[in-house]
């Protein structure tokens, strides 16, 4: 979950036209006033092994870091250009790019950042909803970040052996 608020936090901080009209995908709610996008988080993989660190040995705490790539399809929704409206949803997905390309990441929480690695743009996807032309227009973005993750791990309390002990050449100690 901390990828798609991360990503919803830095959609909004680059789209600042849609503020309150950003959405993650596949929400039971009822879509906002156009324009608006939503956007869905897959595909996350991790690249190398996580570096693990210990913190804290006295209460056993462990740090995870790992390098990973995920993809990213953000939707545009819009009216249709016409003579009341200059801007559909092709132009928010260029706008997008745009600031992408420019973007060198965001820090959102001292630990999190998101480096743009690629997008494909697949606009415009206009569409009929019931009997009204829609706007819409997709950008897929692969972003590289880097995750931490802390946490606590158990502790032995007592060990009780049983069975015998066979050293290095199999015979018992």
């Amino acid at each position: 979950m901390i990828l798609v608020d991360n990503v919803f936090g830095y959609l909004n901080g680059v789209m600042p036209e849609l503020e309150g009209k950003i959405i993650p995908a596949n929400l039971d709610q009822t879509s906002p006033v156009l324009p608006y996008c939503t956007f869905k988080v897959s595909n996350e993989q991790t690249y190398g092994t996580p570096e693990v660190t210990y913190e804290d040995l006295a209460n056993f705490e462990e740090t995870s870091t790992a390098q990973k790539k995920a993809k990213v399809e953000v939707n545009f929704y819009a009216e249709p250009i016409s003579s009341s409206n200059d801007y559909d949803a092709r132009y928010y997905a260029n706008l997008l790019v745009a600031r992408f390309t420019m973007s060198k990441g965001m820090n959102a929480s001292g630990e999190f950042m998101l480096f743009l690695a690629g997008y494909k743009d697949y606009s415009p996807l206009d569409e009929y909803l019931e009997d009204k032309l829609e706007s819409r227009s997709i950008v897929e973005v692969d972003f590289f970040f880097t995750n931490s993750h802390t946490e606590e791990a158990e502790k032995v309390e007592s060990f009780v052996h049983t069975g015998t002990i066979i050293n290095n050449l199999g015979v018992p100690i």
